[in-house]
């Protein structure tokens, strides 16, 4: 059974998917003040799927319904050399050529800090598995991984409480676990996932993990150095 990613699921049932048809401010009509350049770089730096409906001023939470089901590809671009200056100043360029207006302004705003928060490579150097389209399939297995990795923790609660609101993250400390996440349909909107990932019992996890990896490289060191002076 394939399983939806909690955040993803929580965005997508107050977004909406409805785009305007492309073509809206092309090459040939932009302001005078764009850069025509800008749209070569969403050519460049928009996974290929999501090129026109940007152009064509995304409605109210698609933006970020993009990301969250293109996040491999997106941070795959997002993180790369090329297409650094088209994310820093998508703001400005979008301004300027006409794509933002007062409905979408906040969607993009929000869509490029999640990806800020989410393209973040975790430990191994990829991204982390709550944001990709494997992890959908194993819940169970994403959460235990996360629990794993500082970044993807705090990748994780930053990108839920950027979409729902401090309020939320506030209200779901203070439950009690005695054992590690395991998922049930009852939890479709990830709201035990939260409460998980805030508890006691994650903390003293998570705590242990990184007292348990300090001593294995103080080991590992120990051993290399014996090793050193025997060649002396």
């Amino acid at each position: 059974m394939k399983f939806t990613t909690p955040i993803y699921a929580l965005i997508a049932a107050s977004a909406v998917l409805a785009y305007p048809q492309a073509g809206q401010n092309s090459v040939e009509g932009i302001p005078k003040d764009c850069d025509a350049n800008f749209y070569k770089e969403i050519n460049d730096c928009v996974p290929d799927n999501d090129k026109d409906s940007i152009r064509a001023r995304p409605y109210y939470g698609a933006f970020e319904i993009q990301i969250f089901k293109s996040s491999e590809e997106y941070c795959s671009l997002y993180n790369s050399e090329k297409c650094k200056n088209f994310y820093t100043n998508f703001m400005t360029n979008a301004s300027k050529c006409g794509i933002l207006d007062k409905e979408n302004t906040e969607n993009f705003e929000i869509g490029l800090k999640i990806l800020e928060y989410l393209c973040v490579p975790d430990e191994n150097n990829k991204i982390c598995p709550a944001f990709t389209k494997d992890g959908q399939y194993n819940v169970t297995e994403t959460i235990n991984y996360t629990c794993k990795s500082n970044i993807c923790t705090d990748s994780y609660l930053k990108v839920y409480e950027l979409v729902n609101g401090p309020e939320n993250i506030s209200a779901s400390k203070g439950q009690v676990f005695n054992k590690d996440y395991v998922y049930d349909d009852s939890d479709r909107k990830g709201k035990k996932i939260l409460a998980f990932l805030l508890s006691d019992y994650f903390t003293g996890q998570q705590n242990a993990q990184s007292s348990g990896a300090t001593t294995m490289k103080y080991s590992v060191f120990g051993t290399l150095l014996a090793m050193a002076y025997a060649l002396l």
